[in-house]
């Protein structure tokens, strides 16, 4: 991620939530951001090999976004179609109060 410009210690933020029948990821740094000539599809072979992946996952319903956040560092933006697992449980570990 383009923290890596950066010379001291930064944070990554991630997050992910469902919109409507899209699943948007989104993962923000807190580094210099991109240099004002980027359209943010640049990225190097990485991004590019992940909207590659996308697009022949999803096709045209896939986006990856990079852009300069609100208030500095840089946000990635993936978005694809949400389906719910059909089998999906949750488990936990027993607890005083399943006894």
């Amino acid at each position: 991620h383009g923290i890596g410009r950066s010379s001291a210690a930064g944070k990554i933020r991630i997050g992910a939530c469902r919109v409507n029948g899209t699943l948007e990821v989104t993962v923000q740094d807190d580094g210099p951001g991109l240099p004002p000539d980027d359209s943010g599809q640049s990225g190097g072979i990485g991004l590019a090999n992940t909207r590659a992946r996308l697009h022949r996952l999803y096709g045209d319903a896939a986006r990856l976004t990079l852009a300069n956040g609100e208030h500095g560092g840089a946000v990635a933006t993936m978005l694809v179609p949400y389906h719910a697992a059909p089998d999906a449980t949750i488990t936990h570990a027993p607890d005083d109060t399943d006894r």
